[in-house]
């Protein structure tokens, strides 16, 4: 699951994890492994000498609305969304558990309405038993909504019949289709990287301040002129993982 932590990782901090940062000095870092106490999972804080403040909170925000936009751009470049059919090649090899089964195998959507609250969903009023059960933490892909279409986002709570989405959704009463996605880790991890490029680096690049750092054994070239994906220019280092997941489009 892609969040803050994930895409500051690639930054160096004098600690990741909460339960090292025991005796601070003054002006030292934290990236926070979990949420307790003062702490928030993805937060930065530097210790002032006496409290840990906040730190990068305009990167924060930068990341947040990036994530699921990135995310989107990119299935859309790979023309792969890494749906998770019930029906295709190698079914009798396929095992879904209780993560994602399907009553009908030629049938792997979830139909539903969207009501007032533009973050939740009902699911309450299904026009169809063929469905797909999603968890929380899953991510799903909304497509053919009126007012919703092509957007990604998180399961983060689901009670009863209703499930709530990381992402922010216009309210409607129209219906659309919610797909389950499983985009593989190593595409998730470039993604994250990509996002990372885009708030820390992306700027620096084209100004031409920075082309290339390196810190130790690590090393890394911020040159442009790589792959362009839809319509922002990266790395060819950072984006290569991708290409063996890049669909043919056939256009009729």
């Amino acid at each position: 699951m892609l969040n803050l932590r994930k895409v500051k990782l690639n930054n160096t901090y004098t600690y990741i994890e909460n339960s090292l940062a025991t005796s601070p000095a003054t002006g030292e870092t934290l990236l926070a492994d979990k949420t307790e106490s003062t702490f928030v999972i993805g937060y930065t804080y530097t210790y002032s000498g006496s409290a840990w403040d906040r730190t990068e909170t305009q990167e924060d925000y930068k990341i947040n609305q990036a994530l699921m936009p990135t995310v989107s751009n990119t299935c859309k470049w790979l023309n792969n969304y890494f749906w998770a059919k019930r029906y295709g090649d190698y079914l009798d090899l396929q095992s879904y558990d209780n993560c994602c089964y399907a009553f009908d195998m030629d049938f792997y959507y979830k139909y539903i309405s969207v009501y007032d609250d533009s973050l939740v969903y009902d699911a309450s009023t299904l026009t169809t038993t063929k469905e797909i059960e999603f968890k929380t933490g899953d991510l799903i892909y909304l497509m053919s909504s009126a007012r919703n279409k092509d957007k990604f986002g998180y399961i983060t709570d689901i009670t009863g019949n209703v499930f709530t989405s990381s992402r922010e959704y216009t309210s409607d009463t129209g219906y659309g289709y919610m797909v389950l996605s499983q985009i593989p880790e190593d595409v998730e991890c470039i993604i994250a990287n990509m996002v990372w490029f885009n708030v820390y680096k992306r700027d620096l690049t084209q100004s031409g301040d920075v082309s290339a750092e390196s810190e130790g054994s690590y090393s890394a070239s911020y040159e442009l002129g790589g792959e362009s994906i839809n319509g922002l220019q990266y790395p060819t280092s950072l984006t290569s993982g991708l290409k063996q997941y890049k669909l043919i489009r056939i256009l009729n």
